[in-house]
């Protein structure tokens, strides 16, 4: 079942009375390619920071602690233009789960006491991904693109991308472009459609849309050349691979014919005639 709350807010309902337990996500139309310049990396620092309390739950290992201790998980994770939360429970806390999950997008807390904490915390993250490949070909790649375009932002952020992070800009990044418009949720559990869709009016109603712009997305990262751009990357590990990149028009609107999956399948394919046989 698909509605929209009176907010803006989309909604997709999911019942199956086999799922072994209930779950959500939720997805904002904000990612790496929204951050300031001169604070890259504060989209995916605001993501961790919405994990440290509400103002209705504001112990910080509230909604961990609810989470873990009925037999959940929960994460989230931020790209150039979106940024995705999601937890899984077992049937029974499903209400208490989506209450505090909700509270996120309602009226989080940005303490002031976890912003360093959580600074260092996305600095380590950083560091870890300079010994691994696939990140190192992605940063490769975004000293490539347009310096002028969201797409060559360092997207994970460090202490020195954020040393200037206060809660305040935290939250005015935050309400620049956290609006319930700006939202899609999914839920689903062993409830019925009705149950499903009275949890997610009751939870997620409260959640503002704000007076802010609508997005608008422009693939202008990497502008045509006369010629193919060449990197090569030296591996950590012993990696021989090759990534050929394109720029397409948005490609949702789409979904549903996967044209992006059709054309890479037609590319990758390895049978006789192919570009990889070839290559071989």
């Amino acid at each position: 079942r698909r509605f929209r709350l009176d907010n803006g807010l989309r909604v997709l309902l999911v019942s199956d009375p086999k799922f072994n337990k209930s779950g959500a996500a939720l997805a904002v139309n904000a990612g790496q390619i929204d951050d300031p310049k001169e604070r890259e990396g504060l989209a995916h620092f605001l993501e961790h920071m919405l994990f440290l309390g509400t103002e209705k739950y504001p112990d910080v290992a509230e909604y961990a602690n609810y989470i873990r201790s009925n037999g959940g998980s929960r994460n989230a994770y931020t790209t150039s233009d979106h940024t995705t939360y999601h937890f899984e429970i077992r049937h029974e806390a499903y209400g208490g789960a989506l209450d505090r999950f909700a509270q996120f997008f309602i009226a989080p807390s940005f303490n002031p006491e976890f912003t360093s904490r959580e600074v260092n915390a996305v600095h380590n993250e950083a560091m870890r991904h300079v010994q691994n490949d696939q990140r190192r070909m992605i940063g490769v790649a975004r000293e490539l693109y347009d310096p002028a375009s969201g797409e060559s932002r360092f997207s994970t952020g460090n202490k020195d991308t954020l040393a200037r992070a206060t809660p305040a800009i935290v939250r005015a990044f935050y309400e620049a472009h956290y609006s319930a418009d700006r939202m899609a949720l999914s839920v689903a559990g062993k409830a019925s459609l009705d149950e499903l869709e009275r949890l997610a009016r009751e939870y997620f109603s409260a959640i503002p849309r704000r007076a802010v712009p609508p997005v608008s997305r422009a693939a202008t990262f990497l502008p045509r050349k006369a010629a193919l751009r060449l990197a090569t990357i030296e591996p950590i590990k012993e990696v021989r691979q090759l990534t050929l990149e394109f720029v397409v028009p948005p490609t949702r609107p789409d979904f549903l014919s996967r044209p992006v999956e059709l054309v890479a399948g037609l590319l990758s394919h390895s049978g006789t005639g192919s570009l990889e046989e070839l290559l071989r």
